[in-house]
């Protein structure tokens, strides 16, 4: 905050002609977060000439105007009733898009959003063990195990030795290959191989194996217009089959 100094007379009263100063000691306040958009839009953007595309809804693709003023692009955007957004600021000369920032807002998220789906897919996790574990403790790191691989994650298992423990190594080394097996349906082990005072070996998740969960069944994936036809047909065929049931005997008779 903002802390002002002011020379003061006998009787405690600012004294004539002197200037008062003002001394910073910082603000604690955390910094705002700003709500402007990323990219400059409208009235942001000053750069002149600019090279102009228009979004165009659909398979259509954009439309190009080519290089055209600022004012001409405002023009177009405001007669669009749409927004005159920078997409690339560093090219020569400068490339926006006339497009609803809304929409293209939403799609970058999108966009961001399945890019760190795919980071996730490298994304490496740790599971930690002892070579002496108790039955019910590998159980559960066997299931943490299953569950990264499961998410898509890489498994890096690890076996510690402390002191005198190294002389066991070839206990770790079963005990990572029985993971290995435990875990076989979802998951590839590699070798098994010593990093100092641990045993370590990598997991990684089968592609195929999620793709398969990923995907579901069909009755999963069908639409509610599907289903509703679906469920339409189920009504017919049982309609016909109660009909052919009750023609049945006349034509006996």
């Amino acid at each position: 905050g903002w802390v002002r100094g002011v020379t003061t007379g006998s009787r405690g009263l600012p004294a004539s002609g002197v200037v008062c100063m003002a001394v910073d000691r910082g603000s604690r306040a955390p910094p705002q977060r700003s709500n402007e958009p990323v990219l400059p839009m409208n009235e942001k953007i000053k750069a002149d000439p600019l090279r102009v595309v228009i979004a165009k809804g659909g398979d259509e693709g954009d439309e190009m105007l080519g290089v055209i003023s600022l004012q001409e692009a405002r023009a177009k955007a405001q007669e669009l009733e749409k927004d005159l957004v920078m997409i690339s600021p560093k090219s020569d000369p400068p490339v926006c898009k006339i497009v609803d920032y809304g929409k293209l807002k939403y799609q970058m998220d999108r966009k961001k959003k399945d890019n760190l789906k795919k980071t996730k897919v490298n994304e490496l996790k740790e599971v930690k063990m002892s070579y002496k574990i108790e039955s019910h403790d590998y159980q559960v790191r066997r299931r943490n195990a299953e569950k990264f691989l499961n998410s898509g994650s890489r498994v890096k298992a690890v076996v510690q030795f402390r002191g005198r423990e190294q002389q066991y190594m070839n206990l770790g080394v079963d005990l990572l290959n029985k993971l290995a097996e435990d875990v076989s349906s979802i998951g590839n082990g590699e070798k098994p191989k010593r990093e100092g005072n641990r045993m370590i070996m990598f997991i990684n998740p089968i592609q195929e194996k999620l793709a398969n969960k990923g995907g579901g069944g069909g009755k999963e994936k069908m639409g509610k217009k599907e289903r509703q036809q679906a469920k339409a047909a189920k009504a017919l065929a049982k309609q016909n089959g109660s009909a052919d049931a009750a023609q049945g005997p006349k034509e006996a008779a």
